[in-house]
Order: C-alpha cells, then structure tokens, then sequence
C-alpha cells in the first residue's frame, strides 16, 4: 500500500469536522420542529457519507490483487453470514427479545410504537453481523492466501 497523503489527511479531518459539527448543531435543532431535526441529520450523514465513499474509492485504487480478492470474498460472503447469524441467534432465543420489548415498553416514555424500535433493533443488529461478518471473512481470505 502506498504512503497516506494530504488529500487522506483532509478526508479524514473533514469527515471527523463533519461529526463534531453534527454534535454540536444537534443542540440548535433539539428545540427545532421535528422534520427541520430529521432534515439536519439527514444533511450531515450524507455529507459524511459522500466523504467516506470518496476515501474508499482512494483506497481501493491503492489494493493489490489479494487485498482486492479479500474484499470481494468478504463483501460477497460476509452479508449471507450476517444474516445466517442473526437468524441462528435470534431463533433460540425469541422469549429474551420478548421480555426486552417488554421491558423497552415499560421504562421509556416515547410514542414510537415498540414494534417499529424492535424492527429498527433488528435491523441495526443484522447489519453490524454484517459488518462483522465481513470484517472477519476479508481477514480469514488475507490470512489464507499470504
């Protein structure tokens, strides 16, 4: 791989700016209407995704065959294994996932429906299995070919 350069520095600090902004400003918009809330977020994480899919194109150009090839493996499998994990997991243990609803419902005062949290739980889960998954299959790939 080669050497970072200035360019890598600047996204980085751009995108940790962009965070530290968000943190800031979400103080301002707490007193604000609630699409005006969604709307600065919205603003924020999509300027810090642009500048994370900008430095991956940056990096991605400076792979090598096996790094490519362990990307591509992980990418590929790592999304069926996030899955496959979460569905192994969740399956046993339904009545644990029952009683923290449950108890989600009871201890917070908020009117979104407990169904919708628990979804948005569920979905938040498989995709760090995910990421995970795939973290740990592109370095399994790296360990076998090197």
């Amino acid at each position: 791989m080669e050497r970072k350069t200035f360019t890598d520095t600047a996204l980085n600090l751009g995108t940790a700016l962009l965070v530290i902004g968000w943190m800031v400003t979400l103080v301002w918009s707490l007193r604000r209407p609630g699409w005006l809330q969604a709307m600065h977020t919205l603003v924020f994480v999509g300027g810090t995704y642009a500048l994370g899919a900008v430095k991956q194109v940056r990096r991605e150009r400076r792979l090598d065959e096996v790094e490519l090839a362990a990307r591509r493996f992980g990418a590929q499998w790592g999304m069926f294994a996030g899955v496959a994990l979460v569905t192994v997991i969740s399956l046993p243990s339904q009545e644990l996932i029952a009683r923290f609803a449950d108890w989600l419902r009871r201890s917070t005062e908020t009117t979104t429906p407990i169904t919708a949290r628990m979804f948005l739980l569920g979905v938040v889960g498989t995709f760090v299995a995910q990421e995970i998954s795939r973290v740990a299959m592109t370095a399994g790939w790296k360990w076998s070919k090197r």
